[in-house]
């Protein structure tokens, strides 16, 4: 079976769902690069709860601290990255999201915005335009729903880049269609 024939086939069977061979497009350097700034970012919210005082480790810190090791985990270990992994890792990614955003640390309004833009491109890379949307509106529903005291800051920065990485993801979408059409076509 020739390479076009085999892509149109496989997008036909899965229904425009991406397979383990598509996510493999990403590239590796990509890949890591995430999951190090993942676990930059847990490092730094770590860093910004507990800072002067390490000891003891506050309910947050703690959290924080596990989010760490999770975040070293998955970047020591590529298993995580396909398959039913990479959907836990995005509603881990999004649960860390929601309590950070919930009370951030002391001046880490801004880690929080950091984090959101890792997550919607995480979620526009590595899953379809339904998980961005949901993640998208769960964000908002949340934000309106608790009213964190930096609300102005984190809506215009949310919205901003949940619209874009929507915009992306249905983006990536068409382009996959086109794709997968053209395969088709030289195929016949």
């Amino acid at each position: 079976m020739t390479t076009a024939k085999a892509a149109a086939t496989r997008y036909t069977c899965t229904r425009g769902r991406a397979t383990a061979s598509e996510r493999s497009l990403v590239p590796h350097t990509w890949r890591l690069g995430l999951a190090g700034s993942r676990a930059l970012l847990a490092v730094a919210f770590l860093f910004a709860e507990q800072h002067p005082l390490w000891f003891p480790l506050t309910g947050r810190g703690l959290f924080y601290a596990a989010f760490v090791i999770y975040s070293l985990i998955a970047l020591s270990t590529r298993r995580l990255e396909d398959g039913a992994y990479a959907l836990l890792r995005l509603v881990l990614d999004v649960i860390f999201f929601l309590i950070c955003a919930s009370g951030p640390p002391d001046h880490g309004g801004w880690l929080t915005t950091l984090l959101f833009l890792f997550l919607m491109v995480t979620a526009t890379l590595f899953h379809d335009w339904r998980e961005v949307t949901i993640i998208f509106g769960l964000t908002l529903l949340f934000l309106w729903v608790t009213a964190p005291d930096e609300v102005p800051f984190l809506w215009l920065a949310i919205v901003t880049l949940g619209l874009l990485s929507l915009i992306f993801s249905l983006h990536k979408r068409l382009l996959k269609e086109r794709l997968a059409m053209a395969s088709r076509q030289a195929v016949m």
